[in-house]
């Protein structure tokens, strides 16, 4: 568990503590080392452990996988765990610079800006021919020139592109929202977006509680890396599966169809059927899921994932409850939120 624990995995989700035979833990350990290609695994105060063998299995796991198991004590070479390093014939070191030795088997990760930024809450709902001003009146300079930087990039934006019609708008409207995250952000791009179409001679209206409770609930764009790196979360790469393949837009039913066959060594999903790539964040994920199940002796032909569509679709209401992220698609067709936006787009009379 504490391997396990170490590339992510935690008790306090859905399934974090569930038992599926006692070498499950072995078989998960295996499938998530080849799913994040680790090269080395360090477990520090290894002479706490007073059984040694246990060891064991864990350094089998590593030598099958390609990676190295690294046991490190604080007590010098006068305890236990040596007496059994001794009998498994490896190596000791001693007096080993730890942190340089883990440095030069590291690989750098990059991890995009995607994190939480602050923006002032709680904005005047005004309409959009006095949002600006009363912003203005109400914010201080400091927090006003957040907002204003934002309605100004997305004013520019919209003024080079005026929406003219109700689906031109909502696509405006989507582009404005992808890289949103709260719904005061939300608010200030659509009131941008109105006073950007006015200045061009169209009166945009939209359903501006539509925008803010899609943007609250995340509906309008895929999850994020760090969201799609949360989902490590679950020790049953599985999960994480179901919860990325449906943002990308496959069925529930259609999960269940996906073959072994049809995600490659890598992790990507080499079928039709999505509407976009397996992001990077995913790829340990499905890496994972594929490495489970081989380890389980599926072939080529055998399905991806085991459970049924409607466990599929409970696991992404875990995603939602359990980790607050997303867990609903966003849908290349024109329903859900967008319906709701009800967006109209009206010249301006005597334009």
């Amino acid at each position: 568990m504490d391997v396990l624990r170490a590339m992510g995995a935690r008790t306090d989700v859905r399934g974090g503590s569930a038992r599926k035979g006692e070498d499950r833990e072995l078989e998960l350990i295996r499938a998530w080392l080849l799913g994040h290609r680790v090269n080395t695994v360090v477990v520090c105060h290894a002479s706490n452990v007073l059984s040694p063998h246990w060891f064991g299995p864990l350094l089998e796991i590593t030598e099958h996988v390609g990676a190295e198991l690294l046991l490190v004590t604080d007590h010098g070479l006068d305890c236990p765990l040596n007496e059994w390093t001794d009998t498994q014939g490896v190596s000791i070191e001693a007096d080993v610079d730890l942190p340089a030795l883990i440095a030069s088997r590291s690989r750098t990760v990059p991890i995009s800006d995607d994190g939480c930024r602050y923006f002032p809450r709680m904005l005047p709902r005004a309409p959009f021919t006095v949002w600006r001003a009363r912003v203005r009146a109400t914010l201080r300079p400091s927090e006003f020139e957040l907002v204003d930087a934002l309605y100004r990039a997305s004013f520019a934006t919209v003024l080079s592109d005026p929406p003219n019609t109700a689906d031109h708008a909502v696509d405006v409207l989507e582009q404005l929202l992808t890289d949103v995250g709260e719904p005061d952000e939300a608010l200030t791009v659509t009131k941008a977006l109105q006073a950007a179409a006015f200045r061009a001679g169209w009166h945009v209206a939209v359903n501006l509680g539509a925008v803010l409770g899609a943007v609250a609930d995340h509906q309008h764009r895929p999850m994020t890396p760090t969201e799609v790196r949360a989902l490590r979360a679950y020790r049953e790469p599985w999960v994480g599966v179901a919860a990325v393949v449906r943002d990308m837009d496959l069925e529930y039913n259609n999960m269940r169809k996906i073959k072994l066959r049809n995600v490659d060594e890598d992790g990507h999903y080499t079928q039709r059927g999505l509407n976009r790539d397996v992001p990077d964040a995913a790829l340990p994920i499905m890496r994972a899921q594929r490495a489970l199940r081989i380890i389980e002796g599926a072939g080529p032909n055998d399905p991806f994932l085991t459970v049924d569509s409607r466990d599929i679709a409970d696991a992404v209401r875990w995603s939602k409850a359990d980790l607050n992220i997303s867990g609903v698609a966003r849908s290349a067709r024109r329903v859900r939120w967008q319906d709701a936006l009800r967006m109209t787009v009206q010249p301006l009379e005597g334009r």
